[in-house]
């Protein structure tokens, strides 16, 4: 389907994404940035502009009270091509930018797709206030990497699976949490007997990401690895950061909490790797890659993370949309709401 037939056949969906785009539009007019996450997005941006590297670079100039992330000052936390993806937003003028065109071809990518219950799923994400707020004031750059997975879901839909393996690979260069999908999707294509799919999936990553890591490979490794693991666990309510007080939903903090205890590091490895064979297995079909890579996600960003940031969720929420836009996800939600209905009979 063309872009005119899209738009012919499409009125409603036009209005949806339309109407998505003037409320995060005056959001962003209204309400300043309430997370280091923009200051971050614009200095790495200028960073890349000047030809300097992000890695390994001063983030200073932050307001005072705004750096949720003790000890970031030095930490561009995020894979290159988040930086490189807002350079032209900063250029004009607010990175913002890029989050709310993120977001509105993520929800054109269900339209496009052309799964059952398509429009409703892109109107439930396009105006959850959960999604508005974190491409606007409380910014979350894995919307970067959501629109690269969502182009893959909706490319591979329409048969285009090379053009969806490169946007899947330019996603694994954005955000680590895109690697948790990724097994998904090479057992997804092996399963078919497609091995060039991964293989370009992987090349493309690593031909975004190595002139970084050879630039400084010290600063990479640890901006993008080493410093999720060695920053300071925080309690489950901690007052701090801009909205004065702090949640941490990590499995650490909440075990400091209750039990005054964690697991180490290599427990929190060991039990995540054991705990994908079951996953993968479980997945079988096509039609439940996205259900069970958001629910690995989560599961895993859970057990592995020192501090739970609620925008960790958003992610695992777009893939279980797109679950819920395939028959076998239809079935699922009918069962849902058939045992719902059966709770106060019941009762009774």
């Amino acid at each position: 389907m063309g872009l005119r037939d899209f738009l012919r056949r499409n009125r409603v969906a036009i209005v949806v994404l339309s109407v998505g785009a003037a409320l995060r539009s005056l959001v962003m007019l209204v309400v300043k940035p309430l997370t280091d996450v923009y200051y971050y997005d614009t200095e790495a941006a200028r960073a890349l502009v000047q030809g300097v590297n992000p890695y390994g670079h001063f983030y200073g100039g932050l307001p005072l009270g705004i750096l949720t992330t003790p000890g970031a000052a030095n930490v561009f936390t995020y894979l290159p091509f988040t930086a490189m993806f807002f350079v032209p937003f900063y250029l004009a003028g607010d990175v913002r930018l890029g989050l709310i065109l993120a977001d509105i071809i993520i929800g054109a990518c269900f339209v496009w797709a052309g799964l059952r219950r398509s429009l409703l799923a892109s109107s439930v994400y396009l105006f959850f206030p959960f999604t508005i707020l974190l491409s606007t004031v409380f910014l979350n750059n894995t919307v970067v990497s959501m629109l690269f997975i969502a182009l893959f879901f909706a490319l591979e839909r329409r048969g285009r699976g090379l053009l969806g393996a490169t946007c899947f690979g330019i996603a694994l260069a954005t955000v680590q949490f895109s690697w948790f999908v990724f097994p998904f999707v090479a057992y997804y294509y092996l399963r078919g007997r497609r091995w060039k799919e991964p293989l370009l999936i992987v090349g493309v990553a690593a031909l975004i990401i190595a002139p970084y890591f050879v630039a400084n490979p010290s600063a990479f490794v640890f901006d993008t690895l080493m410093f999720q693991f060695v920053r300071p666990t925080v309690a489950v309510v901690s007052y701090f950061g801009p909205l004065g007080y702090y949640v941490n939903l990590a499995l650490n903090a909440i075990l400091l909490s209750v039990v005054h205890a964690s697991l180490p590091l290599y427990a929190r490895v060991g039990l995540v790797g054991a705990i994908l064979p079951v996953f993968l297995y479980k997945m079988k079909g096509s039609q439940r890659l996205a259900l069970y890579s958001g629910l690995y996600l989560l599961l895993s960003v859970f057990v592995l993370s020192n501090d739970f940031f609620i925008s960790y969720t958003e992610l695992p929420f777009l893939l279980l949309l797109f679950y819920a836009t395939t028959p076998r996800g239809k079935k699922t939600l009918k069962a849902i709401g058939r045992r719902r209905r059966l709770l106060p009979i019941l009762r009774i």
